[in-house]
């Protein structure tokens, strides 16, 4: 139940959940908590940051600092 600032806003956020999300990289997942989907959109974001950066390797890319 909502406390009365907000009234029921947090009684429908804590509804919502578990849920099944689509990442960016097309996976799903199944989440328990606002906690959890952020850790596992972040862990999406790294993946594809990975993968981006090995085909950049292999197309003979390189970073320098």
């Amino acid at each position: 139940m909502g406390c009365s600032t907000c009234g029921d806003r947090a009684a429908k956020a804590a509804a919502q959940y578990p849920r099944e999300v689509v990442l960016a990289d097309g996976t799903r997942v199944t989440v328990n908590s606002p906690a959890q989907e952020r850790t596992e959109r972040e862990r999406a974001r790294q993946r594809q940051q990975a993968a981006d950066r090995q085909s950049a390797k292999e197309r003979g890319y390189t970073v320098g600092r």
